[in-house]
């Protein structure tokens, strides 16, 4: 007899990691026979009305910055309480997966399953179900894309994870990977570089994309960003402070022509390091306000450094998207672009038209 009868799935996917992990477990409840919705959380969606069938909730989503993305976090925090009993709950975060030789190397989580964890418990829900689960690493801005034989090898392996873990759900166990429990300590010890990705990386990495001179104007990044992050200003795609650094854009670009200016990103680096007037601002506060800073000296210094910062990255790459239509600069910031010369990634089975768009 079946445990439950409902199943629904919220994910946020930027190149298709964790939409392929939802559909592995939809298929799965399917053949159980239950009502599957699998929903991507693009664009401001809705949670469903509550259900009066027996449900058993997931929420599936990238690990960023040893984090959730901030419009999943959003979406788990705005999710209804738990008006009628208890329901179930069950959260999957895909990370940096990688093989050397035959050796599958896991990434890390930080506070990704910790955070949601704790908001969901308070919201009157049972955690049934935690997956890590180390997908291909999609973050084309580090490093090349993963070769298509190591990426079909990974994705056999955490198809095989996926269909154990959701055997287990479905039955109503409650089940926790023991990698989770395993990687913890390396968790907890990585997760403070998780609120410097929320107050300054994440809107750093937005401003470091541009489209090459190869641009046609297609106009597909705009249409299938998750969260429209997009704009098209003077015939040229533009990254706002809302983008999530997800990667599909780059990744599923026909002409493969959105990059990420590495240039730009050690000169604002290096200018950063130049402003006098941050540490100023510290000093201030750690001689004006000891007891406040002594108790908050991270917290003080990331929310200094953001509203520096902010504005400067602003200000600059306002600048740069000027500049970048000038042809010469254009292929100056190209040819000295990591990405350039990398291969891109998108999940085994997904194309662009497998992702929402605005139209």
């Amino acid at each position: 007899m079946k445990f439950y009868q409902n199943l629904e799935i919220y994910y946020f996917s930027g190149t298709g990691n964790c939409l392929s992990a939802a559909k592995w477990i939809g298929q799965k409840a399917m053949e159980e026979q239950c009502e599957v919705n699998v929903l991507p959380i693009d664009r401001k969606l809705k949670p469903l009305p509550p259900s009066e069938l027996k449900t058993l909730t997931g929420f599936c989503f990238a690990t960023h910055g040893f984090s959730l993305p901030w419009y999943m976090l959003k979406f788990i925090t705005r999710f209804p309480r738990a008006m009628q009993g208890r329901r179930n709950v069950f959260l999957l975060n895909t990370r940096a997966g990688m093989k050397l030789y035959k050796l599958f190397t896991p990434g890390l989580s930080g506070i990704a399953l910790l955070l949601p964890m704790l908001i969901i418990f308070l919201k009157g829900y049972r955690i049934k179900g935690l997956l890590p689960l180390d997908m291909p690493s999609n973050w084309i801005s580090i490093h090349p894309g993963v070769k298509e034989k190591v990426v079909n090898s990974i994705t056999d392996r955490c198809e095989r994870i996926v269909n154990k873990f959701s055997d287990k759900l479905l039955q109503g166990k409650t089940t926790i990977h023991p990698i989770f429990w395993i990687l913890l300590p390396l968790d907890l010890i990585v997760s403070p570089i998780s609120i410097g990705y929320m107050f300054i990386g994440r809107f750093f990495l937005a401003k470091t994309f541009f489209a090459s001179a190869k641009c046609n104007d297609c106009r597909l990044c705009e249409e299938k960003c998750p969260v429209g992050a997009i704009k098209i200003v003077n015939d040229r795609p533009y990254w706002q402070f809302r983008c999530e650094s997800c990667m599909r854009c780059m990744n599923i670009c026909p002409k493969k022509t959105i990059n990420t200016a590495h240039l730009l990103a050690f000169g604002i680096i290096w200018g950063i390091m130049l402003l006098p007037f941050y540490s100023d601002i510290v000093n201030y506060i750690k001689q004006s306000f000891p007891l406040l800073y002594d108790s908050l000296p991270i917290l003080i210094e990331l929310t200094v450094g953001t509203i520096i910062c902010l504005p400067f990255f602003w200000g600059v790459y306002g600048i740069y998207h000027q500049m970048v239509r000038v042809k010469q600069v254009n292929h100056l910031f190209t040819y000295t672009s990591f990405t350039n010369y990398w291969r891109r990634y998108i999940a085994r089975g997904v194309k662009a038209s497998s992702f929402k768009g605005n139209k």
